[in-house]
């Protein structure tokens, strides 16, 4: 199963890279995207990544009221103005949350293995790369979040 997911992430964010269907999408989140499509083929290749498992639960897997909270937004937001403000606040503190956990959980990975010298540095510094563009998108979401509110 975790190969399967692997994939789907990648086709899903190849396509969404190549296919740029609004013609805007930002240097950040087509870095966003490659990166995590990079990540996912580690994975297929065979490299189990702990931090990977991480993000995916904390930031994909966690975050399904946001997804719920655009979709109210696109369809209901002018007959119920305030709930849409409400919700977005809502998700703007729980995103920050979520953030906040991913981060924490990502750092302890990163203490523990060098500590171990279980996982080899070179991929640290990968991982660590990967970090900082995922935290970077991830502001921008949240500041968004923000001003929906």
């Amino acid at each position: 199963p975790y190969q399967h997911v692997s994939a789907s992430l990648v086709g899903y964010y190849t396509w969404e890279v190549i296919a740029n269907r609004y013609g805007r999408l930002a240097w950040s989140v087509l870095i966003h995207h490659w990166v995590t499509a990079g990540m996912a083929t580690v994975v297929l290749l065979g490299r189990y990544s702990p931090f990977a498992t991480w993000y995916g639960f904390t930031l994909v897997f966690m975050c399904f009221p946001v997804v719920f909270v655009l979709g109210f937004r696109a369809q209901y937001s002018n007959q119920h103005p305030e709930w849409t403000r409400k919700a977005f606040l809502y998700c703007a503190w729980y995103y920050g949350v979520v953030m906040t956990l991913n981060l924490s959980g990502q750092l302890f990975m990163i203490i523990t293995a060098l500590l171990t010298g279980r996982i080899h540095i070179g991929f640290i510094v990968v991982i660590i790369c990967c970090m900082c563009a995922w935290v970077y998108d991830d502001w921008q979401l949240l500041k968004a979040f923000r001003e929906f509110s």
